[in-house]
């Protein structure tokens, strides 16, 4: 995440990671569009010059096209000595009040304070969790216990939050 331009960071290698399963991000990164105007937080050459490895990764094996437009304008935007790995992640929302116990699907209350909110909306869906309610913070919002905490006394659903939100709550919240 934001480690990546952190200059004062130790680091050992440096990873670029590019989320292909949407052919969005895949024209984006190609395109070499930048903040504040798009997602990206400095410019596509520089980070690749000090990039040691790439990450193409999806949240499931079908949304890889590679045969898509999108896939090879972004491989043409990859200088070719990089090496890459392509990466699906194994995903599961757990419990912080039950033991890191996996939760199965049910209906929930869903709110998170990144930079992709239907990102983490839409993984949820795919693992068959019904949202019967959302809310997306800004990202990296301060606010986040505060959005629990009102959830939670406005109706009697679970409320899931991303991994990177749950650790600014200061207890497990019941």
């Amino acid at each position: 995440d934001d480690g990546y331009q952190h200059r004062w960071l130790a680091r050992d290698l440096n990873i670029v990671c590019i989320n292909v399963a949407d052919d969005n991000a895949c024209r984006a990164f190609a395109d070499g569009r930048l903040l504040p105007a798009e997602i990206f937080r400095e410019n596509r050459k520089a980070a690749l010059e000090r990039a040691s490895l790439i990450v193409l990764s999806a949240r499931k094996v079908g949304e890889i096209d590679r045969s898509s437009p999108a896939w090879h304008a972004l491989e043409n935007a990859i200088p070719a000595h990089l090496p890459r790995v392509t990466t699906v992640l194994q995903q599961a929302v757990v419990s912080s009040i039950e033991g890191a116990e996996e939760l199965s699907a049910q209906d929930i209350a869903a709110l998170c304070a990144i930079a992709n909110p239907q990102g983490f909306f839409s993984t949820l869906e795919q693992l068959d969790f019904r949202l019967i309610e959302q809310k997306a913070l800004p990202d990296h919002s301060p606010d986040i216990e505060d959005a629990v905490a009102r959830c939670l006394a406005e109706t009697s659903l679970p409320v899931i939050v991303t991994e990177k939100d749950a650790v600014k709550l200061s207890a497990p919240i019941r």
